[in-house]
């Protein structure tokens, strides 16, 4: 099969190319320290540091006083935990497959367990796919001038930016992904064994980077049956080797199945179809915009909704486009790579009634697709005959991208790290927390049940160092103190609230507005203290 077609001479401008991907490298490393460090980066800290949730909830739901830097001390390594510690928290966790967090703890071992740290290690993986995006879309389309289009729309892409500053796979994915593609491609272009190793290598790197890549494989597989038919025996092969070296890691998910359905509880959540629609269009997007989005609804939102739609109509163009203009093979690869990542999603939530093809972060193989397509539809537009609207439209595009990077340059997309990015509200309500009238200690107090553990690790990145935290053990009202101190409910649950209020008053103090029904939140509550009357305090 011949893929090739004229190398295009045409430069988009190099010095364009070169600002959007300095501004690239800029977003991603800026203010890596402030963003809300959230439960899923949480997660990473504690098992590359070698401990496990259920250990953790066993030491600290206690009901005994504790400080924020208690909490600190499960995110850092120690001596007293090793790599093997390491290893066996993540066999706990088998969800996750391994590669990344070992990788981590070998680089937190020489950068520390910082969160800009833990973090710088995605940012190297996401420069790392800029090279690798322009390999991919170089052996596709034959053209360097697509190449650079396309690079040029993922340095500056929000969606990419966002999780390459998150302590988290998803930028090791992403290189993965497009590794696997690059030689698949070179494998069927060639034919040659080292071609086929190199696509072998790739799949097993994928494989141990995010189990998600199993469907990743699914497309690609069908794109060969379709399209290099003789060629199926080298592919069945590196496809039957790259599971064959999976298989410890698969025999790990058996022997802790029950454990990987504890820890995926939320992929099984029901989700309204509204809902659900709104999520997977909104995800075609945020790929190349993401303004804030809230409610109620005002003139920013209406503006943002009506470039949301035309966006959704420029990324159907693409592909419309990529089907009539571009060879076979390659329209067939992008379609296959579209689908198959979120289609398998959809299959197991409908067996599930469950909610996993609704996050972005699992879309990635899609993501890859829509900026290909975009970036083959502007590269033959821009050298038409007349170019002038479309260079327009790109210009567009280019500014909502580093518009949608620089708004969030403080802060993390709405779907990233969705209830903690209320962190600093809830903090800085307990932080700055005044002393109860009559009294001295201004010391502050959060009661929370065991199932808030992992949020208030979290949260404990951002608490003041006085703050005193009560993790109880049973959701037991008697175990609130009635002390003169400020005391605050950290995210109770409906039933907690229940059984409080049957003995004690209680006020909401931050509740965030929520954008869609049924939407993960955190909640801060405070506790009214009778035995602070003023006839009951020392004079």
């Amino acid at each position: 099969m011949n893929l090739s077609k004229p190398l295009s001479t045409v430069d988009p401008g190099r010095s364009l190319v070169i600002l959007l991907l300095f501004l690239g490298l800029l977003f991603r490393v800026a203010h890596l320290d402030r963003k809300v460090y959230w439960v899923d980066e949480v997660a990473t800290s504690i098992r590359v540091a070698g401990y496990t949730k259920t250990e953790i909830v066993r030491e600290v739901a206690t009901g005994k006083i504790l400080h924020p830097q208690d909490l600190l001390n499960y995110q850092k390594l120690t001596p007293q935990r090793g790599f093997s510690d390491t290893l066996q928290a993540l066999v706990n966790s088998p969800e996750h497959t391994p590669l990344y967090f070992l990788l981590v703890r070998a680089w937190a071992t020489v950068f520390g367990s910082s969160a800009a740290a833990m973090r710088s290690l995605s940012v190297l993986f996401s420069l790392i796919a800029l090279p690798c995006l322009y390999g991919l879309t170089l052996e596709l389309f034959r053209s360097p001038f697509t190449a650079s289009l396309a690079v040029s729309l993922a340095a500056i892409s929000p969606f990419f930016v966002a999780y390459a500053q998150e302590a988290r796979p998803y930028s090791l994915w992403l290189v993965a992904i497009l590794l696997s593609n690059l030689f698949l491609l070179r494998a069927v272009r060639f034919n040659q064994h080292q071609s086929w190793v190199w696509y072998t290598l790739s799949l097993i790197l994928g494989f141990y980077t995010s189990l998600l890549s199993i469907w990743v494989a699914v497309g690609q597989s069908i794109w060969v049956m379709i399209t290099a038919r003789s060629q199926l025996k080298p592919g069945a092969i590196a496809l039957t080797s790259a599971f064959l070296a999976f298989t410890p890691w698969l025999w790990v998910i058996a022997q802790h199945w029950q454990r990987l359905q504890d820890n995926t509880t939320w992929m099984r959540v029901p989700m309204g179809v509204l809902p659900r629609v709104a999520i997977g269009l909104y995800s075609i997007v945020i790929g190349f915009v993401d303004f804030p989005v809230h409610v109620p609804i005002d003139a920013v939102i209406i503006a943002a909704i009506i470039a949301d739609v035309g966006l959704l109509t420029l990324v159907g163009f693409s592909f419309y486009w990529v089907q009539a203009h571009s060879v076979r093979p390659a329209c067939l690869f992008i379609f296959t790579l579209a689908i198959a990542t979120p289609l398998g999603l959809l299959i197991i939530d409908w067996l599930t009634n469950g909610q996993s093809s609704t996050a972005p972060r699992y879309l990635i193989p899609s993501q890859i697709a829509v900026q290909l397509a975009i970036a083959f539809l502007f590269s033959q537009k821009l050298q038409s005959e007349k170019p002038k609207l479309w260079k327009l439209l790109w210009a567009v595009l280019i500014s909502m991208g580093v518009l949608s990077c620089a708004a969030n340059l403080d802060t993390s997309p709405k779907y990233q790290k969705i209830r903690n990015l209320h962190n600093i509200a809830i903090a800085n309500a307990i932080n700055q927390a005044p002393p109860l009238v009559g009294t001295s200690k201004s010391t502050p107090l959060v009661i929370a049940q065991s199932t808030e553990t992992m949020d208030l690790l979290s949260l404990s990145r951002t608490l003041a160092e006085n703050v005193e935290i009560k993790i109880l053990s049973q959701s037991n009202p008697a175990s609130i103190p009635n002390l003169c101190q400020k005391i605050f409910l950290f995210n109770p649950s409906e039933a907690f609230r229940t059984a409080i209020i049957a003995q004690r008053s209680i006020e909401p103090i931050y509740q965030p507005q929520l954008l869609i029904p049924g939407e993960i939140s955190l909640t801060l509550w405070a506790v009214n203290n009778d035995s602070c009357s003023h006839d009951r305090l020392p004079q």
